[in-house]
């Protein structure tokens, strides 16, 4: 890793440009939403990650810490981070064991996660949970897409399972102990002709092997994507894209103030949309 000390502080760095580089600056967002949706406020806003030498999986780690210190503020309400399949590391799975706030991620299929069974034996995660029993059901809205992917919307049926886990380490780490998790699927078993079932792996630090939680488990996962409708504000109504600084430190002084105009924003279209 570079000297730090070497080095141009980013903040007054020009922009790339030109000569295949990205145009612009990547960005890392925690944005609070309550369980309905509603969108709360940016929790966090990290927007030299990729420049300052350190890993892209550490904002994970910090975006669970601002959760973290939400819980300590708000004694007595539910906090939960919810991630996609880009938070299941290992090291954010462990950070969240005893922890004042929850964690639900989607499991990575490239993990290839491994239980240890009652008996001792050893198993692959999605395996083990497809041997269970479907302890409840639910439905979800699946919204219209266009594109390459296009798709209708659907109401879709889901099967839920639910089992209490114990996850072994990564290889590298086999010296830890295993790290208990509720592990929940939910799987659409009768997707209409030519549509791709709906088939999630949630893994939740807290939790017990029952209708009620893989229910709930669901319900926070589908949150996840107000973060995507609050990008969609961001792109199309602020016009964040279409910038144009020559210093790091212009355009995330920007982002600032456009994050949280877009909170409002799309607080407001969510509203009239409702009503």
């Amino acid at each position: 890793r570079p000297n730090p000390s070497s080095q141009r502080p980013l903040s007054g760095r020009p922009l790339p440009s030109g000569g295949g580089e990205t145009k612009g600056i990547a960005v890392h967002f925690c944005l609070a939403a309550s369980e309905d949706g509603r969108p709360l406020g940016v929790l966090s806003l990290d927007a030299d990650f990729r420049g300052n030498g350190l890993p892209e999986s550490g904002r994970w780690l910090d975006g669970f810490g601002r959760a973290e210190e939400l819980a300590r503020a708000c004694p007595g309400v539910r906090t939960a981070a919810v991630c996609d399949r880009e938070g299941d590391l290992w090291d954010l799975l462990r950070k969240a064991e005893g922890s004042e706030a929850e964690l639900l991620v989607r499991a990575c299929r490239s993990e290839r996660r491994q239980v240890r069974r009652p008996d001792g034996g050893l198993e692959d995660l999605r395996d083990f949970m497809a041997a269970q029993p479907v302890l409840s059901g639910t439905s979800i809205k699946i919204a219209a897409r266009g594109g390459p992917s296009a798709r209708k919307a659907r109401r879709a049926k889901l099967e839920l399972r639910a089992a209490r886990v114990s996850l072994l380490p990564p290889e590298n780490r086999a010296e830890e102990p295993d790290l208990p998790m509720l592990a929940v699927s939910a799987i659409e078993a009768e997707p209409p002709e030519g549509a791709e079932p709906v088939s999630w792996l949630l893994l939740a630090s807290r939790g017990k092997a029952r209708g009620k939680d893989a229910r709930m488990a669901v319900r926070r996962y589908r949150i996840r994507w107000t973060i995507e409708e609050f990008f969609r504000v961001m792109k199309t109504g602020l016009k964040v894209e279409d910038r144009r600084f020559k210093r790091v430190g212009d355009l995330r002084k920007c982002l600032t103030f456009d994050a949280v105009t877009a909170c409002r924003v799309f607080e407001i279209d969510r509203a009239t949309r409702k009503s």
